[in-house]
């Protein structure tokens, strides 16, 4: 398919990002108000809204698993986002209606597991298996998701303060609404089916092989668990840490103000969109590292990085009994979102080419599942929280992420590179 390119880029990846953009908005939006929705307008108690948000967020996630099965067994990936756009916009203005909260929220898991993956596969599908820029778009794609999760938080709050969380959650809907009517109406830029590369695997050949893939993709799915256990400690414990450890006080024009520990939770989205061009322009100008073996590379580096980032905080842990100045959080935090931006989007684009044509959705989907389980897995961590010494806590969450690191180096050596599923 011939199309526009924009800075060397099919003009469809700008199509994708805005959908999801507007998408994440809407999602982050409605996340940072539901517990203030549930216990102010609805009566919850703080318990069990909380409890409400974390099911429905787990399950989203674990619903992304079938959504992958239905886009490419019977939807298609474009009828699946379409499907999956236009549910979440209902199922986020529903929530203003009382009675209905439930049934909303059941929509707007059913349907996000349907939209995620498929608008994930879909973008894929505008490049070739092999071709270098397509690293970069998944780079690009979470930038600009992350773009949107700095501001709706923001902007709901404002919403839903000076006038109420119904309008908070209204405005969420507007969000996806316009996520639906861009793509929608751009629909012309993007690849419905494309067979390129997508022979697959003879199911009758080379049984060594297809073991061997599988070993692969089995170590790759195990280190991206270890890497979420690890990184999901910095909505918890770093959060934790940040606020009775950390010193998080400022002086402007003489005055002692401090830094509320939440806004710490903003440095991983804003550096994710400053670093982003800065790393794309790095793998661009390094050239050879793409590929399969590329990929493996930039994963192990992602995990790497995440390993150097909780050393630096353990170090920091042992070396003060006093408050911990803020720089050794914020470069802990630096270390740990460039991890994130060389393995969260580039190890969907690697599971990719493990997927034939008819299963590239349920194999992003894969990696929503690893997400879902690495956050469960943070939950059972954290709960040694107070139990051990701090330095030896975070020490334990780096030897997590250094074991990720390991299983991605040993599934380097598996000989299956760019190989595909049957």
């Amino acid at each position: 398919m011939n199309q526009p390119r924009i800075g060397g880029h099919p003009a469809g990846l700008l199509v994708v990002i805005l959908t999801g953009m507007w998408e994440v908005f809407a999602l982050f939006g409605m996340r940072s108000v539901l517990v203030f929705y549930l216990t102010q307008d609805l009566a919850f108690s703080p318990v069990s809204a909380i409890q409400v948000y974390s099911l429905s967020t787990s399950a989203a996630m674990a619903m992304s698993l079938v959504g992958g099965v239905v886009a490419d067994r019977w939807l298609g990936v474009q009828r699946a986002v379409i499907c999956g756009a236009l549910g979440m916009a209902a199922g986020h203005l529903l929530l203003v209606v009382p009675q209905l909260l439930f049934p909303a929220l059941a929509l707007l898991t059913v349907s996000n597991g349907l939209f995620k993956p498929s608008l994930v596969a879909q973008m894929n599908r505008l490049y070739d298996t092999n071709e270098p820029a397509r690293d970069r778009a998944f780079t690009l794609y979470k930038a600009g998701c992350n773009g949107a999760a700095i501001f709706a938080p923001i902007v709901t709050g404002i919403v839903g303060t000076a006038w109420s969380w119904s309008a908070a959650l209204a405005l969420c809907g507007i969000g996806m609404v316009i996520s639906s009517v861009i793509f929608l109406a751009c629909r012309r830029y993007l690849v419905e089916a494309d067979f390129r590369g997508a022979a697959g695997i003879d199911r009758g050949s080379a049984p060594q092989n297809r073991a061997a893939l599988i070993a692969q993709l089995a170590l790759v799915l195990l280190g991206a668990v270890l890497f979420w256990t690890a990184h999901g400690q910095q909505g918890g414990t770093i959060a934790l840490w940040a606020e009775s450890a950390v010193d998080r006080r400022i002086t402007v024009g003489g005055a002692g103000l401090y830094i509320p520990a939440a806004w710490f939770q903003s440095v991983n989205p804003i550096i994710i969109v400053c670093c982003t061009p800065l790393i794309n322009w790095w793998w661009a100008r390094r050239g050879g590292a793409s590929g399969a073996a590329g990929e493996l590379r930039k994963l192990r580096t992602g995990a790497i990085l995440l390993t150097v980032s909780f050393v630096i905080v353990a170090i920091a842990a042992q070396m003060y009994t006093t408050p911990v100045p803020s720089a050794w959080l914020f470069i802990a935090l630096f270390f740990l979102t460039v991890g994130e931006l060389y393995f969260d989007a580039i190890g969907q684009a690697f599971l990719l080419r493990f997927a034939s044509v008819r299963s590239m959705t349920m194999f992003v989907s894969l990696w929503f599942v690893t997400l879902a389980a690495g956050f469960a897995g943070a939950g059972v961590l954290a709960q040694l929280w107070g139990r051990v010494p701090t330095p030896w806590y975070f020490a334990g969450v780096a030897v997590l992420a250094a074991a990720a690191a390991v299983a991605i180096i040993i599934a380097g050596r598996k000989q299956t590179l760019g190989a595909r599923m049957p």
